[in-house]
């Protein structure tokens, strides 16, 4: 957590402690993206097969690399036009405390519950969860 910087307020702002105060020295503050996706399941096929439809021009192409590449832009053209992507953007943004031991801590609490449905190993799930998001 070298990047983050603590300080501790002087006023109490009209609180009952001393605020802290986060600051932090990061050069690059782009939120995450990933990378756009096809949603298949929304797709028109029938439009999509009449537009990827290849031609004997395409295909008898004397390159062999030219010819696969008209066939791949056919087909992503063809995708592009029929297919709807997803935006790119993620739901949440990684809490930057979480990490491997936290996500393997509740994955056994509920691998647990859920090999033995006890009340017992419920409560010790939700209480793994809670603890997760006091941390």
């Amino acid at each position: 957590m070298g990047r983050w910087n603590f300080s501790v307020d002087e006023d109490l702002h009209n609180s009952d402690h001393f605020p802290i105060i986060l600051s932090h020295s990061f050069t690059d503050l782009t939120i995450p993206r990933q990378s756009s996706r096809f949603i298949f399941g929304r797709a028109n096929w029938q439009v999509f097969k009449d537009l990827s439809e290849l031609t004997p021009d395409i295909v008898n192409l004397r390159d062999i690399g030219a010819a696969v590449v008209a066939v791949v832009n056919c087909i992503l053209r063809s995708a592009e036009a029929t297919i709807p992507k997803s935006s790119g953007s993620l739901r949440k943004l990684s809490k930057p405390w979480w990490n491997e031991r936290c996500s393997k801590a509740q994955k056994k609490a509920w691998n647990r519950f859920r090999r033995y449905p006890s009340t017992v190993n419920f409560i010790a799930f939700k209480y793994a969860k809670a603890v997760a998001r006091r941390v």
